[in-house]
């Protein structure tokens, strides 16, 4: 316990450990919650490159390659099926990155923050076994 002449600075510090405690807990499940999103995303990411690749390697599009300068309006109009398709998939896969990139830098920032936090709690409770 701090000595008499301490115990109002001693209370201003412990609550302000209460509310670094309390902030530290709901960042880190912030933090928590973002890294389980994260990880969808990046399941996602991978599908829609996947399904990129696939589309992509299918005999289909070499198949209208070749027959659009022959087969006319029907080549024509599968050809402008097929890329508006493959606009979508690639629209969506970068949305996707976009927020890959913006979640990761989102827990980054959560995790800097946390650390400051921890660093001024530490500091707190030095200054409290002092008193």
């Amino acid at each position: 316990m701090p000595k008499p002449e301490n115990q109002a600075r001693y209370n201003t510090l412990s609550s302000q450990l209460s509310s670094l405690d309390s902030a530290i807990s709901s960042l880190t499940t912030a933090r928590s919650n973002l890294t389980l999103y994260s990880t969808n995303v990046n399941k996602s990411h991978t599908n829609f490159t996947q399904a990129k690749t696939s589309v992509l390697n299918k005999p289909l599009t070499r198949m209208i390659k070749v027959n659009e300068e022959y087969e006319g309006k029907c080549a024509d109009d599968l050809k402008t099926e097929y890329s508006t398709a493959l606009s979508l998939v690639e629209s969506r896969e970068t949305t996707i990155s976009t927020l890959k990139s913006g979640i990761s830098s989102q827990i980054s920032k959560i995790a800097t923050k946390i650390t400051q936090l921890q660093t001024k709690a530490s500091d707190i409770r030095t200054e409290m076994a002092s008193l």
